[in-house]
């Protein structure tokens, strides 16, 4: 055996990369590159509404096109598909409505699934979904949050328009804010986006005997065999799920999906193995959108206002709990400014704005009792200055006692890069 050098650092190192050889010569293996003998392939039909009941599905032109081997309907699927769980009931009061994988007889989203078709080829499959006959009775949609909420207004689901209230509390609440020199409230409205992996959402179902293999492009391999196991009946013991190589995800994957309970339903129901690939119109509608957030928030803080000499400021007002907290921020090279406000190690654009804003608007500064280690690259201790374009890691320890009070932390550049202070 090779003697190992026990002084050797590895933080802060920069590793050997191993996966670099197989992802740039073809090697991989996406779901959609899996092919097994007697694949079939599905596509599905959505709905162009956002909220309709569906009077009827006409299945008879696809059903005769060329190469396709069955056509469906909810009403098909009815009675096996279950609803689409939810993972994490937050709170004991949480209403959680049906959510099945195939709409039966009311759609209550634009792109839901209505009807699918399975053939030999995926062009075949797509031919034939654009013979399936769908007629709707188009209901009034509920386009905006607050109107959603609002008394008398259409719902959605028969057990209203609100999921669930959850409440956090931290020390007392109600004096932090009735003692505190500046108040401030804002609402903000995050847009929604789409995500956009690089490879789209597929999905491949083979059966042998009464087990199941299931790759599919997934975050979450481990719980969705669970939660296949839950909706369809079938044992956990007989289900298989694979991740295979995955082309991004950034939580667009991190789904029980309507796709893979039907791929699984459908692959019992053939007895052959079944494909689905998305496409990327298709995605646009269906694949899990994120933000679209209406947030009212107030801050509590010691009274204060920003001043600073050509210094780029960031703040965390909201830090109101004892424990630890990290930022994360990167330096411009040109002039040092900041170029990205952190919110924790999870770093998440909502928050980023409004601690832009809140920093703006509220804080003067004030001398402080925390401790900060600093931080440079993956989280190893390095001097100052810092150069330019490397990540600069703070980490900030809140006292278990008192009020939320502000903290303040300030690069400047006058003519060279300073170091990060705790005011």
């Amino acid at each position: 055996m090779t003697a190992v050098d026990a002084t050797q650092a590895e933080v802060g190192k920069a590793g050997t990369r191993k996966e670099d050889a197989r992802l740039i010569t073809g090697q991989t293996n996406w779901t959609d590159n899996i092919t097994l003998p007697g694949l079939v392939h599905v596509a599905f039909v959505r709905s162009p509404y956002a909220h309709a009941r569906i009077a009827s599905v006409d299945l008879t032109a696809a059903r005769a096109a060329p190469g396709v081997f069955a056509a469906y309907s909810g009403a098909d699927f009815a009675a096996e598909q279950g609803s689409l769980p939810c993972a994490w009931p937050v709170t004991e009061d949480i209403v959680i409505p049906d959510h099945p994988p195939m709409a039966v007889d009311t759609v209550r989203y634009g792109g839901e699934i209505v009807a699918c078709v399975v053939a030999r080829d995926r062009y075949a499959a797509a031919d034939a979904a654009e013979l399936v006959d769908v007629t709707y009775e188009a209901l009034e949609p509920v386009l905006d949050m607050e109107a959603a909420l609002a008394p008398g207004s259409v719902k959605v689901h028969t057990a209203g328009n609100k999921s669930y209230t959850w409440e956090f509390a931290n020390g007392d609440l109600d004096a932090a804010f009735r003692d505190a020199p500046v108040v401030i409230e804002r609402t903000y409205r995050q847009q929604r986006l789409i995500p956009s992996a690089m490879e789209p959402r597929a999905v491949v179902c083979a059966p042998v005997g009464d087990e199941y293999t299931m790759w599919t492009s997934t975050q979450i391999p481990h719980v969705l065999r669970v939660m296949l196991a839950l909706v369809t009946g079938i044992p956990e013991h007989k289900l298989r799920v694979i991740a295979p190589d995955v082309g991004g995800g950034f939580g667009s994957k991190l789904q029980v999906t309507g796709e893979e309970v039907l791929a699984l339903l459908l692959a019992r129901k053939l007895g052959r193995p079944v494909k689905w690939t998305e496409t990327r119109s298709e995605g646009n509608v269906a694949v899990h959108h994120g933000r679209d957030q209406l947030q009212k928030l107030r801050l509590a803080a010691d009274a204060c206002s920003f001043s600073h000499d050509s210094s780029s400021l960031f703040s965390a007002p909201y830090l109101n709990s004892p424990g630890s907290w990290r930022w994360r921020v990167k330096i411009e090279a040109k002039d040092g400014r900041l170029v990205g406000v952190p919110a924790g190690d999870d770093i998440r654009p909502e928050l980023t704005q409004e601690l832009q804003q809140w920093g703006n608007q509220s804080c003067d500064r004030a001398a402080l009792s925390e401790s900060a280690d600093y931080f440079i690259g993956d989280r190893a201790k390095s001097p100052f200055p810092p150069k330019p374009n490397e990540e600069l890691w703070v980490e900030v320890t809140v006292p278990p006692s008192g009020p939320p009070r502000p903290i303040q932390l300030a690069i400047s550049s006058d003519a060279g890069f300073k170091p990060l202070v705790i005011r």
